[in-house]
């Protein structure tokens, strides 16, 4: 047989240099480190001090504690991330869905389970990957009888408000009692000066802010906590399930920079 001439032999080797690259840089899509590199990640349009800065797509530089401490662990992962805002609600369907790759901050539920992963350890959450932790107080109008002693919500004339999505609810209907959820702090705050609701269960961190404000100086926060939960960062199970290394070393370094990141940086927020 004879001797395929050069050219033919040049054009056969560039086919299959061209078909092993579109082999390789359709596995790297896939796989590699570039289908990690950008991470959209959601959050609540309200403002939560410090942890979150700034309402509706606003995005403030500092931009709040949980935004630095993610964006730190993002660099050293060579991650991009991307931040979208919306109602608590929204985010979490939209984690579920897939369309946001991670979502903060949640506590745990069973039922949260459906829209995304948390750092689990032994079947429970893992309390030391947490991305914080926040304690829920009730508030009431000074001359109310609304009062609380560790256990039991006493001398409740009407409904307990809520955030809209805050997991508090859940535990106040345990109770027994009957709960208005409403959008946002403001709104609820609003509602209590009206009468209109009992008592505000508000996360101490987001409400105590609001009451240094004259407009609310009639309001009082009750000294025992309803609740302490801990947060997360969940990913969602489609991210998860192509980026399994990535998400875990991510919670592994909120672990470890956690506390520490966060006194450093709290002077930043007073």
């Amino acid at each position: 047989m004879p001797d395929m001439p050069t050219s033919h032999r040049t054009l056969r080797h560039a086919s299959r240099f061209a078909w092993l690259a579109w082999v390789l840089c359709g596995a790297l899509a896939l796989w590699g480190p570039a289908g990690a590199q950008d991470l959209k990640i959601g959050y609540a349009d309200e403002e939560l001090r410090p942890f979150a800065m700034g309402n509706g797509q606003q995005r403030p530089n500092p931009p709040g504690i949980y935004i630095d401490l993610i964006n730190q662990i993002a660099s050293e992962l060579g991650i991009t991330v991307s931040y979208q805002r919306q109602p608590t609600k929204r985010g979490q369907h939209l984690l579920k869905t897939g369309e946001l790759d991670a979502y903060f901050s949640l506590s745990y539920r069973q039922d949260r389970l459906d829209l995304g992963h948390f750092p689990m350890h032994n079947g429970a959450p893992d309390a030391s990957k947490r991305i914080g932790a926040i304690a829920y107080h009730l508030y009431k109008l000074d001359k109310s009888r609304v009062d609380y002693d560790g256990t039991t919500i006493k001398n409740v004339g009407g409904p307990i408000g809520v955030n809209l999505g805050y997991s508090i609810a859940d535990d106040i209907r345990k109770m027994g009692l009957a709960v208005e959820e409403v959008k946002s702090t403001e709104a609820n705050l609003k509602k209590l000066q009206l009468g209109r609701i009992a008592a505000f269960a508000g996360q101490d961190v987001d409400t105590d802010v609001w009451l240094e404000h004259k407009d609310y100086a009639n309001i009082v926060k009750l000294p025992l906590p309803l609740a302490s939960k801990d947060y997360f960062l969940l990913f969602s199970k489609q991210y998860l399930a192509v980026h399994p290394d990535t998400a875990h070393k991510f919670w592994t370094r909120l672990g470890e920079i956690r506390d520490e990141t966060v006194k450093k940086l709290a002077p930043m927020y007073r």
